[in-house]
């Protein structure tokens, strides 16, 4: 008997280790590795296997598209490294289910303990602006979203949501910010709205 499950057993870690498929399956459980995303102590190498796994598992995608905006939705004050990677992986899997909850932090700074050097480029680029910049990496689903902010926010809103904008530079993007041009009152943001549609491209 003995031997029959030793057998067993060398049949099961041989099938593991020459079947990808098997293997993967272990190593990239959606649930433990969002659990572990959480954790300050394992936040990045979960996102690392989460960003790569999301790519090519759909079970993964649409895990995350499910869970992600609940956990944007907390912010950073108590856990800004597990927060900043959920909002990196919104923005670099491109999930617009995460418009809504990245939306109120439009403004909010990444994590304290990993500065970003500041640049006008990394500013305009929203380097230093993790939700913002995740807005723009979803793109066009995120238009209708930051046009109100533009609409309604305060000055400091209406300029993150005009840099947004800029680097989404589609048509629907550009679209919004003509038409924002002939009804925001406020000469500065007017200002910079002209300067963006003029250049014709993004800032730099």
């Amino acid at each position: 008997m003995q031997s029959y499950l030793k057998s067993i057993a060398t049949a099961g870690i041989v099938a593991f280790f020459l079947c990808p498929n098997l293997r993967g399956n272990a190593q990239s459980d959606p649930s433990g590795l969002f659990q572990r995303l959480q954790i300050d102590s394992s936040t990045d190498d979960a996102e690392t296997q989460l960003l790569r796994n999301a790519k090519t598992d759909p079970e993964t995608r649409t895990y995350l598209a499910l869970h992600l905006p609940e956990l944007i939705n907390k912010g950073p004050k108590n856990n800004a490294r597990p927060w900043v990677n959920a909002v990196k992986l919104a923005g670099e899997l491109k999930i617009p289910e995460a418009v809504p909850s990245l939306i109120p932090w439009i403004g909010q700074g990444g994590d304290p303990s990993e500065p970003i050097p500041l640049t006008m480029s990394s500013y305009l680029r929203l380097e230093m602006f993790p939700a913002a910049k995740s807005l723009a990496q979803i793109g066009n689903p995120s238009v209708p979203a930051v046009t109100k902010v533009l609409d309604k926010g305060s000055r400091d809103e209406k300029y993150f949501a005009v840099y947004i904008l800029t680097q989404i530079d589609s048509p629907d993007a550009m679209k919004a910010l003509e038409t924002h041009l002939q009804k925001e009152s406020d000469r500065r943001i007017k200002d910079l709205i002209e300067s963006v549609l003029s250049s014709g491209s993004k800032q730099q």
